[in-house]
């Protein structure tokens, strides 16, 4: 097409080295913040990318407080589903 577009921000998503960054970039809010403050109510946490797999055993309150420090870092917003027995990871 005719239509150019300049990212100024960030890293270009495609890119090989885009992954490498998202994954190091948010890394930094879990490990300094997340794990710390939350660590023992998540006794399953693991992420690939932008899917996030837990387990939460906390209060509800907690999980809120969770919620909003999980997207207090950098420009992008997590998604959330409500608290369930139920799994959804990587939308399969």
């Amino acid at each position: 097409g005719d239509l150019h577009f300049l990212q100024l921000p960030g890293t270009t998503m495609g890119t090989s080295e885009a992954c490498m960054w998202a994954t190091i970039y948010y890394a930094i809010h879990e490990i300094g913040c997340l794990i710390p403050s939350y660590g023992s109510h998540l006794p399953l946490f693991y992420r690939f990318i932008d899917d996030i797999i837990r387990v939460w055993t906390g209060p509800e309150q907690q999980w809120h407080n969770f919620k909003q420090d999980a997207n207090n870092f950098g420009i992008l917003r997590w998604e959330f589903d409500d608290l369930s027995k139920e799994i959804n990871f990587l939308d399969l």
